[in-house]
């Protein structure tokens, strides 16, 4: 968790990190939805308001299908620009459209996980495959 709150906070105010515990969220809220599929080992928030989470992952595909699971509950609502930026080991999500725009310039090297079926990014943005099928990684975020 320190690596990964250090990592942020070299791009965006991610300082100081504090660990959530489990069941502090409403248990249908998606933090928790994550943490009950067992593919988060760690969660904490970083900045001086909590606006920003990093989820430490201990199973990337097995994130990626939770997170999946979690935007097809919502039935297609809600942002098709929006998702969550993955590293190798962390998620990391915010209330701020600044700090998450900031993890995903190329001097970063993030990815967000979109898996809206109707995200449909410019020409011009990466749009990878994710290891789950239906979601993608890209560098394209609008708040």
């Amino acid at each position: 968790m320190a690596a990964a709150a250090r990592f942020v906070n070299g791009f965006t105010p991610c300082d100081p990190i504090k660990t959530v515990p489990a069941g502090s969220h409403p248990s249908t809220g998606p933090d928790e939805k994550l943490l009950q599929a067992g593919t988060v080992i760690e969660r904490g928030t970083c900045d001086s308001r909590g606006r920003t989470s990093i989820y430490m992952i201990k199973d990337a595909k097995a994130f990626q299908t939770a997170f999946k699971a979690e935007t097809d509950a919502g039935d297609g609502g809600g942002n098709p620009n929006q998702g969550i930026v993955v590293g190798q080991d962390f998620a990391m999500g915010s209330e701020s459209s600044d700090a998450m725009s900031a993890l995903l310039r190329p001097q970063a090297g993030l990815l967000m996980l979109n898996c809206h079926p109707d995200f449909k990014p410019p020409s011009g943005y990466r749009k990878e495959p994710a290891l789950v099928k239906g979601c993608v990684l890209t560098d394209y975020y609008v708040d």
